[in-house]
């Protein structure tokens, strides 16, 4: 969605007997009409037209033709390529169908062909011979003996469906500990859970960066994660000083991030520094997923802060409220 410069990619061959050149119409489907299953729903702002200048098949702006084919020889092909710019209210799985239309010019000019008229005129007779092209798979409608060429092609919307879920759950309190009738009261603890997801329909990786949460002015956050267990007196063990620090864990590391299909399931520090991804600033926490979720390299690997379709990644962290 919103993405500008998009390509998709034609073959245009020169079927004549002799050299010639091709001017070209990009549009949107007028109709709607399936390609490969799916239907036309949304229209992208086409923006240019680049014939292939190396033929290597892959468009580059610095290399590639703006505009027509000036000549083509007979039996040639050319690799067309139609830019263009994608909605940005645009949703995961749309699709833009669009035509190109080859108009045949003579060689090293814009000007349309015409047919001889006549029989058996003093001069070489041009006669078109392509044939009607009805809709079908990447086949667009085309009349019989005019000269022209029409083929489709679209763009598939690929996006990222992304969910925040932020939930809280009381972890103790200091007269019922972790067990029993806890109550939201002066002393509590309470653990924030912060989930961000990639829905499994989704067709394209996120790329997350930072969430920031600022904590409520009555609570304080807990540097140490407390589990609220473990010990007798309830007011020792519902305590960030006191309490039983979570697995894995040490004094100062106060979140959890977890992200499964990577095996992370790490104690994080507080540290000012930024270098692992988690912060307290002030009464704001901020999670940097470009350092808490690490790139993997390889196969099936990871970029920093990418979160493939169907995967999610959970931050936890407690306050005590005040």
């Amino acid at each position: 969605p919103g993405a500008s410069a998009q390509v998709t990619s034609f073959v245009v061959t020169n079927t004549g007997n002799t050299a010639q050149g091709y001017t070209f119409n990009a549009l949107n489907q007028g109709v709607t009409t399936d390609i490969l299953g799916v239907a036309d729903s949304i229209n992208v702002t086409i923006t240019n037209v680049f014939v292939d200048s190396n033929g290597d098949g892959v468009f580059d702006s610095t290399q590639d033709t703006l505009g027509e084919i000036s000549s083509l020889a007979p039996d040639a092909s050319v690799t067309v390529f139609v830019l263009a710019t994608v909605p940005a209210g645009a949703t995961n799985g749309q699709q833009a169908n669009i035509t190109l239309t080859a108009t045949t010019t003579t060689a090293g000019t814009t000007n349309p062909v015409s047919q001889s008229t006549g029989v058996d005129t003093a001069f070489v007779d041009i006669v078109f011979a392509d044939a009607a092209t009805a809709e079908l798979e990447f086949v667009g409608l085309s009349g019989a003996r005019n000269g022209q060429g029409t083929a489709r092609d679209a763009y598939r919307i690929a996006s990222a469906v992304i969910s925040v879920f932020k939930t809280s759950s009381l972890v103790c309190d200091p007269f019922n500990g972790s067990a029993g009738e806890r109550r939201h009261i002066p002393g509590a603890i309470v653990r924030w859970t912060i989930t961000i997801s990639n829905a499994a329909a989704a067709t394209s990786s996120a790329t997350l960066a930072t969430v920031t949460d600022a904590l409520n002015a009555n609570t304080t956050f807990d540097p140490n994660l407390v589990t609220g267990a473990g010990v007798a007196t309830p007011a020792q063990s519902c305590s960030s000083a006191t309490g039983a620090l979570e697995a894995g864990g040490a004094a100062n590391s106060g979140f959890r991030i977890v992200q499964t299909n990577r095996g992370i399931n790490s104690v994080l520090t507080t540290a000012l520094a930024g270098n692992d991804g988690a912060d307290l600033t002030g009464t704001t926490v901020t999670i940097n997923y470009a350092q808490a979720l690490p790139a993997v390299a390889g196969t099936g690997g990871y970029a920093a802060g990418e979160l493939k379709a169907g995967e999610s990644v959970t931050v936890y962290f407690n306050v005590t409220i005040n």
